[in-house]
């Protein structure tokens, strides 16, 4: 046996296609020669058959690593493949390949690079989930050994991306109700469904934004509950104390987000929108007297108008005029009596309007007369008693 054409000693033959020999020591780096001769004079040659080097050669090794191995459909992430060189030459152009077993899109590709000795680098791939299910991947890594040239392989990685249906968070928000006086509680409730097939954790709602001149004043304690889990399928509500504390229409905006189960990755529901509110001044009653005789005879008729007005915004209903009172203002007992009225009896004032009451009296005894007359009603939004407390009318002399 003969290396670069120098015969080797101690060539030993192990079976039928090995040969065992020593090299000999000082051997030059690079590419040697091997002929091997038969002892009935055959002969057969093989060039470039061993590769000498002072360092060992570039050796590869890789790992395989994932921004999220479990995704949903429609929804990205990466596969990072880290390769290292742990020989003593440079390893060039090294290519990965990527074999996919199962649906998903390949959004990205890595660009192949070189490694010195001891160094590292990555590729990286961005995969689009497509379908649920399984998605087996490979990577096999080939290079070149730039002192040989010899072709480079690493041993290959494979690894698992899981794919579920994508969970979807919504919301709706609705305030109630949605016409409120100003000191009005009001109750905005955020609901969220879980339209996906996997839990969502720790689903917490954001705090409602307001738009429009009118106002709401919202609870210090935040919304109940705080944050819930969202079981696929199935819907929670969250809701806030609020009170209505400035006239005007105002819309309420909110949304949630939470975690999703399967992947880990965040989920967050669109921001809902309520139908507006609006808010109003509460209804009031401020009643005057407008039409008052100063002077009438004994036994004479005359008409008193009482006008009631409402400088809120709420409808007051069913404005009746509480029981009236004549009190005298000289030491003579003055009399009156009702002869009709008052008319209206009962009528519902709007927002901002006035409404006159009529009574006729009759005159019986002489004095000096003073009348009293108040207002009671119901707001038309709240449900609640509105009461005026009775306001005194000018003086009536009444004359022999």
């Amino acid at each position: 046996m003969l290396l670069d054409g120098e015969r080797l000693e101690g060539v030993v033959l192990e079976d039928a296609r090995t040969l065992r020999f020593e090299l000999p020591t000082g051997l030059a780096p690079g590419w040697h020669d091997v002929a091997v001769e038969t002892p009935l004079g055959g002969r057969a040659e093989l060039t470039r058959a061993y590769f000498a080097s002072t360092q060992p050669l570039a050796s590869l090794g890789m790992t395989a690593g994932w921004g999220g191995d479990r995704v949903g459909g429609g929804e990205e992430t990466r596969l990072v493949v880290a390769v290292e060189n742990a020989g003593g030459t440079r390893a060039r152009a090294l290519r990965p390949e990527l074999r996919i077993e199962g649906q998903v899109d390949v959004k990205a590709e890595p660009a192949p690079l070189d490694l010195e000795p001891g160094a590292s680098g990555e590729f990286a791939w961005t995969l689009g989930a497509v379908a649920p299910g399984s998605v087996n991947l490979r990577v096999d890594l080939r290079g070149e050994e730039e002192s040989s040239g010899v072709v480079l392989e690493s041993p290959p990685v494979e690894t698992v991306l899981r794919v579920r249906e994508r969970t979807e968070l919504s919301a709706t928000l609705e305030v109630s109700p949605r016409v409120a006086n100003v000191g009005q509680q009001v109750r905005v409730t955020l609901h969220v469904d879980n339209a996906g097939t996997e839990p969502l954790r720790n689903v917490v709602p954001s705090a409602p934004v307001l738009e429009g001149v009118g106002g709401l004043s919202l609870g210090s304690g935040g919304p109940l509950p705080a944050k819930a889990d969202v079981p696929p399928g199935e819907g929670r509500d969250f809701v806030w104390s609020a009170v209505a504390s400035r006239a005007g229409e105002v819309v309420v905006q909110g949304g949630a987000g939470g975690t999703d189960d399967f992947t880990g990755n965040a989920v967050f529901a669109r921001k809902a929108r309520a139908e507006p509110v609006t808010v109003r001044l509460p209804g009031r009653l401020v009643p005057a007297f407008t039409l008052v005789p100063a002077s009438v005879k004994v036994g004479e008729t005359f008409d008193v108008d009482l006008e009631v007005l409402n400088p809120g915004d709420s409808t007051v209903l069913g404005v009746t005029l509480e029981q009236g009172s004549v009190s005298g203002s000289s030491s003579a007992s003055c009399q009156v009596g009702l002869v009709s009225g008052p008319a209206p009896t009962s009528v519902d004032i709007p927002g901002q309007g006035r409404v006159v009451f009529r009574a006729r009296l009759v005159a019986q005894a002489r004095g000096t007369c003073v009348l009293h007359v108040g207002a009671r009603g119901v707001d038309q939004t709240e449900g609640t008693s509105v009461v005026a407390p009775a306001v005194a009318s000018p003086s009536v002399t009444i004359n022999r």
